[in-house]
């Protein structure tokens, strides 16, 4: 069955070849490109299309026909991308080059983390927290006694009504933020890395092994309640993605390279 999520606003006001369905619904993991993709196909053709349902699980009575077979990831590499509104959370991230140039295709807002930051998310299709490393901070220094250096971007996550993708650091500041516990490690682990996707990770990233570029010292080796495991490895938890709201994070850096690229995970998250 589909699922009853509204779109951002600017998308909202699609013409009327797009039944209110499909302005109505999404499914995870397949969202505004399709139904961008699918108004252009419907103009195109001048006739409205018979959509039923929004479910790439059924390819036969599916409003995305053919076009729907596959995982939601692979959906995406067939359909035209859009440019997104980003807000980017820079956490001192030692990859600023790296990210620059896997997101050069969007409208990027930088904003350089520090405790009472303003952050400005309206208009933004989704937030990214980057990873750390730059600037020295690690998860559970502080501020001043008693309040964590990234306590306000912690509170930051826990009431945002944006899509958040967290990258590295941002990975574990959303895990501390839901509850989950974040152990040093003896060691940095660094470069590629082969990863184990679960069950649950390859309905949405159709693979089940993945290698991405890690770069931490700090791991999760239980996702915080509400969320689910899409990936792990033996240092821990990869990737997680919130059961109700739109909001997924990875311990390793999308943007250096890897099976999985960062703009596939911003589909995915939204």
């Amino acid at each position: 069955m589909v699922k009853r999520l509204s779109l951002p606003a600017q998308y909202q006001n699609l013409s009327g070849v797009v039944c209110n369905q499909i302005k109505k619904h999404q499914v995870s993991g397949v969202g505004l490109t399709e139904v961008l993709q699918l108004e252009q196909d419907a103009k195109k053709s001048k006739r409205l299309y018979p959509y039923d349902c929004y479910d790439y699980r059924h390819p036969g009575r599916c409003c995305l026909a053919g076009l729907c077979k596959g995982s939601p990831l692979k959906i995406l590499g067939r359909l035209k991308k859009i440019k997104m509104k980003i807000l980017l959370i820079d956490n001192h991230t030692e990859h600023k080059k790296a990210l620059a140039k896997a997101l050069a295709e969007h409208e990027v807002e930088v904003q350089k983390y520090r405790p009472g930051l303003d952050f400005h998310t309206e208009g933004k299709d989704i937030v990214i927290l980057s990873g750390g490393g730059g600037q020295g901070r690690e998860i559970y220094d502080e501020h001043q006694s008693g309040h964590l250096w990234y306590q306000d971007e912690i509170n930051f996550v826990k009431n945002c009504q944006k899509p958040i993708l967290g990258i590295c650091m941002g990975f574990e500041i959303i895990c501390r933020a839901y509850g989950s516990k974040v152990d040093e490690m003896a060691k940095v682990l660094e470069g590629p890395t082969d990863l184990k996707i679960t069950r649950k990770g390859k309905k949405l990233l159709s693979h089940s092994k993945i290698c991405q570029h890690e770069a931490h010292k700090w791991r999760v080796k239980k996702a915080p309640r509400g969320f689910k495991v899409l990936a792990k490895s033996p240092t821990g938890v990869e990737i997680i993605k919130h059961t109700k709201k739109p909001d997924l994070a990875t311990q390793f850096h999308p943007e250096k390279g890897g099976t999985l690229k960062l703009n596939q995970l911003i589909q995915a998250t939204i």
